[in-house]
């Protein structure tokens, strides 16, 4: 009988006969392990490249996003009992910043299997993509040429360009080239401060000071 049930819905939803629940069943469990294997993959390689960016010589922006914009609406992503983590990486020589949700347990097992607090950097000038409520969307993300940090320092040299755009240039050309870090970034005394988020808890901890070219 709740074969037959479940044939009408499926009918009724799709316009599909035949639909076998037993079938069905079972297709959509090895698509859901495939689905969750990748997830595993994609978490490996985030926690990779962040181990990467720790011990690289050049400072490099990173880490949890505390502002995100979903929906309209501007939620902390790192709050206690929220179950992913977004986190936004400008990695060097790419077009855009890198972003991506991370289950927040992954990434708790990960620090404590190295020995580290449960504490990872906060990532600075996510409002500078943001756009009337909107995020400007990375949907391509791709390495790009020396012609494109020379198109973005033209358009610096325009007067009276409005501030928004000028932070925006100057993140996406920083993104090209880790040397050139934002002005607006900086604190008073020009320090390139790191400041650190508790993911259990989503209280920030303290910050980190970043002098000099080399950020170290």
């Amino acid at each position: 009988p709740f074969q037959d049930k479940y044939e009408e819905i499926i009918y009724q939803k799709t316009g599909r006969k035949g639909n076998n629940l037993i079938n069905d069943y079972f297709e959509y469990a090895l698509l859901y392990n495939q689905i969750q294997n990748a997830y595993i993959c994609k978490s490996g390689t985030i926690v990779n490249i962040m181990s990467m960016l720790e011990n690289k010589k050049i400072y490099t922006n990173w880490g949890c996003v505390l502002d995100e914009v979903r929906n309209g609406k501007t939620i902390n992503s790192v709050k206690a009992g929220s179950q992913y983590i977004l986190l936004c990486i400008d990695y060097e020589g790419m077009n855009m910043p890198l972003r991506v949700h991370v289950d927040k347990k992954f990434i708790k097992t990960y620090l404590e299997n190295t020995g580290q607090d449960r504490v990872l950097p906060i990532y600075e000038g996510n409002e500078d993509f943001i756009n009337k409520n909107k995020v400007i969307p990375t949907n391509i993300f791709m390495p790009v040429s020396s012609k494109y940090k020379k198109v973005i320092n033209e358009y610096l040299k325009e007067i009276n360009l409005p501030e928004e755009k000028k932070r925006l240039l100057e993140h996406l050309r920083y993104i090209k080239d880790n040397s050139k870090y934002p002005e607006h970034l900086k604190d008073k005394m020009g320090n390139k401060n790191r400041r650190m988020v508790n993911i259990e808890t989503g209280e920030e901890v303290g910050v980190e000071r970043k002098n000099g070219e080399d950020g170290r």
